[in-house]
């Protein structure tokens, strides 16, 4: 009897073993929630527009699931590749904290419309992403991670016949909404342009939503809860498009609201095209997004990526004063995204320099000047004084 309890014994420790080691392995795998409202829940009363989005140039992504992130090699990697920005998927850039998605469209000869570049205008779609599948991962990332805001912005520099409508956008959208509504405890029967995940903003000088009335976050309130759990929408997109996107005549938007924001982009931009256009555009009031990316017609585009992509640059675009001289900018002059390729090289940065932007917007939308101060990453630089000049509108 002793030798089978002993037996006994060991089986059971061996179990608890693997057991334990199995827990142990799999606990890395898994993802905390991000917290709510793009992990800021404390700057919930910042508006949509005053938030600073951490964004990722998407030129293309290859069906079905994106890029093999596992690759290292330098001569495969799709930095080698002027037509891939980025080498992961949207689920795992919306996981690292991405949170605007800048992406470009062409029409297939089947008629979809799939995620592409300029160099795609020329060669068969069949293995880029499909805009319904990217616009599916979307849908799915914040109704698994509630709270959550993502705003996608379209462009297209398709040739005439590649080229999309905001019809077409809207179709696909459609249908991936109408599965999403359908399969969400909650919520009211879909309508074809009525999704309940969108908000659409159409009037540019109406004072946007909060980030927690976006969402319906409020600690203070009690939530609605069906059975214990939360149900209904419980994460908004946001959609915005460039001036070349084709709206038929008769036709009204649903989905797309103003572009909130003013682009640093000028075409094939060098780090100096864009230092003298932010020392223009921050001397007037307004939100700017920071695109400091090549453009992929660059004839040396992986170095002109490394020499954009670099914190000390992007430092010295903000604060310089040869470049935004961003503390001496009116009071409400205020960087709302920084867009880029290959955002992972250099995310801790990006991640600290969103919180410090974050403070200062909540600042400047309250009337109150906050420095921006170097990055606690790099080496300390010396600050220029503080001196807001008058708004000009």
């Amino acid at each position: 009897m002793k030798i089978w309890n002993a037996v006994f014994l060991a089986a059971f420790a061996f179990q608890c073993k693997v057991l334990a080691s199995s827990t142990d392995a799999t606990d890395g795998l898994v993802k905390e929630d991000p917290l709510p409202c793009n992990g800021f829940p404390e700057e919930r009363d910042i508006p949509a527009n005053y938030f600073f989005y951490i964004g990722a140039h998407v030129n293309r992504l290859d069906s079905p699931t994106g890029f093999n992130h596992q690759t290292t090699d330098q001569s495969t990697s799709s930095s080698n590749n002027p037509s891939i920005t980025q080498d992961r998927t949207v689920t795992e850039m919306l996981d690292d904290g991405v949170r605007l998605l800048e992406i470009s469209l062409c029409k297939g000869a089947n008629g979809k419309t799939f995620l592409c570049s300029a160099i795609d205008q020329e060669t068969d779609l069949h293995n880029r992403e499909p805009f319904r599948d990217f616009t599916d991962q979307l849908f799915e990332f914040i109704q698994t991670r509630p709270k959550q805001i993502i705003v996608t912005h379209i462009s297209s520099n398709a040739s005439p016949e590649k080229q999309v409508s905001i019809k077409d956008i809207e179709s696909a959208i459609d249908e991936v909404c109408k599965v999403h509504t359908e399969r969400t405890e909650g919520t009211d029967l879909f309508k074809e342009g009525e999704c309940p995940f969108i908000y659409a903003q159409k009037d540019a000088k109406r004072i946007w939503p909060t980030l927690g009335e976006l969402v319906n976050y409020d600690p203070e309130m009690a939530q609605w809860e069906g059975d214990g759990v939360d149900v209904g929408v419980k994460g908004m997109l946001i959609f915005t498009h460039s001036e070349e996107l084709i709206e038929p005549q008769g036709y009204t938007s649903s989905y797309f609201s103003e572009v909130f924001w003013k682009s640093s982009y000028v075409p094939g931009q060098e780090p100096q095209d864009i230092k003298d256009r932010l020392h223009y555009m921050c001397k007037k009031t307004g939100g700017i997004s920071l695109k400091a990316y090549p453009d992929t017609s660059s004839t040396d585009y992986v170095s002109a990526n490394e020499k954009l992509y670099e914190p000390r640059l992007l430092e010295e675009l903000i604060s310089a004063p040869d470049g935004c001289n961003f503390n001496n900018a009116p009071m409400h002059t205020y960087f709302n995204s920084i867009i880029v390729d290959f955002y992972q090289k250099h995310l801790p940065y990006l991640k600290e320099l969103q919180a410090r932007m974050v403070a200062i917007n909540f600042s400047k939308w309250d009337n109150v000047a906050k420095p921006f101060t170097p990055s606690k990453l790099l080496p300390e630089q010396k600050q220029e004084p503080v001196h807001h000049e008058r708004d000009e509108l």
